[in-house]
């Protein structure tokens, strides 16, 4: 019976100093924030109440000092790698990530912590365990003792059952949504919301909120893609895009045609291309011409000698005419009447144009 009690009070006290550790080293290394960590609501982390069992029952085995320490640190890393596969694979929560950690397997263990958790197994070993003996000697003597343990291992259970009970709620919305929660992060989340929303925040319930739980994981991970992300891109089947072959583009025949290269110096500059000849419209300019008194132009647009037309332009003739023309007063006068008079619309004004 003693050694019962004795057992079950270290995992008490360990499960709670657990927890402070979790807490102060939260607020000062990781999250730097006050936030409850573990799974369970209450001031207690189950994962270091089995470690301080451990820790114990090997301190007090007949072997050398060296293969306690490298013991320490073997099952502990075992047990924190069963409880983190334990959740990842059954709950589809992750409760902590050491994916950034140098040669972590998994996120679930790494050897940083490794080598922490075997050097407070050796704190543990010289200064811990030689005191620890005499105090759960007394403890176990006390009459009282069941009663405490009672009380903490009562409100343990509860605490047990709704947070199993959030567990398969939180299980099956990732299920649905093929995820696995980070489930500290998700708690910082639900935190910073209802800062923003200037709501007070629970220390020991963090997943009471004004919305449903769902829409909680939802917004969680819409939050989460958006900031992270697409991991992968491309076909049906996440394959990545082919990146651009390195080197110059291939050349392309149809636009060298389209957009020609400049001609070396010393070549002649090529011409574009005529346009070709329209013989009935230029017929129809003819004999726009021809009625409106001008002389007939040739296909090619010339006036035609044949046809009593001159090769100079009409415009150019008339001002040469009116320039060598001998003054007279009487056609003044009449050009000043002319000038004078209202105007109407025009016609024929141009040779080669009908009324403009």
């Amino acid at each position: 019976m003693q050694l019962f009690l004795q057992l079950a009070c270290l995992f008490a006290v360990g499960a709670v100093i657990g927890w402070c550790i979790e807490l102060v080293f939260r607020r000062l290394f990781t999250a730097k924030k006050w936030i409850n960590p573990g799974f369970l609501n209450g001031p207690y982390l189950p994962l270091y109440g089995f470690g301080t069992v451990i820790l114990y029952e090997i301190s007090d085995l007949p072997l050398a000092v060296g293969w306690k320490i490298v013991l320490f640190g073997v099952l502990l890393t075992a047990v924190e790698y069963a409880a983190g596969i334990l959740f990842i694979k059954g709950m589809k929560i992750k409760l902590w990530d050491y994916s950034k950690r140098w040669g972590n397997i998994q996120g679930i263990i790494c050897p940083l912590f490794s080598l922490l958790w075997t050097a407070a197994g050796t704190l543990f070993l010289f200064f811990v365990y030689p005191w620890l003996q005499g105090v759960l000697a007394w403890f176990a003597e006390r009459a009282l003792s069941p009663f405490f343990l009672g009380v903490f291992y009562g409100v343990f259970l509860v605490d047990l059952g709704a947070s199993f009970g959030l567990g398969a709620r939180l299980r099956k919305l990732a299920a649905e949504a093929r995820e696995t929660l980070a489930y500290e992060e998700l708690k910082a989340y639900l935190r910073q919301r209802a800062k923003k929303l200037r709501k007070k925040v629970s220390f020991l319930l963090p997943f009471r909120s004004d919305r449903s739980l769902k829409e909680n994981i939802r917004a969680f991970l819409d939050s989460r893609r958006h900031r992270e992300g697409p991991v992968t891109a491309g076909g049906p089947d996440g394959e990545a895009p082919a990146s651009p072959p390195e080197g110059p583009a291939p050349e392309d025949p149809g636009f060298e045609k389209i957009i020609p290269t400049a001609p070396e110096r010393g070549e002649p500059i090529p011409q574009p291309e005529s346009l070709p000849e329209d013989p009935a419209g230029e017929s129809a300019k003819a004999a726009g011409r021809a009625e409106c008194g001008g002389p007939a132009l040739q296909p090619e647009g010339r006036p035609d000698p044949d046809a009593g037309g001159s090769l100079k332009d009409p415009i150019a003739e008339r001002g040469e005419a009116e320039a060598t023309a001998p003054e007279d007063p009487d056609f003044e006068q009449a050009r000043n009447t002319e000038t004078s008079a209202p105007k109407g619309p025009k016609t024929c004004d141009r040779p080669g144009k009908k009324g403009d």
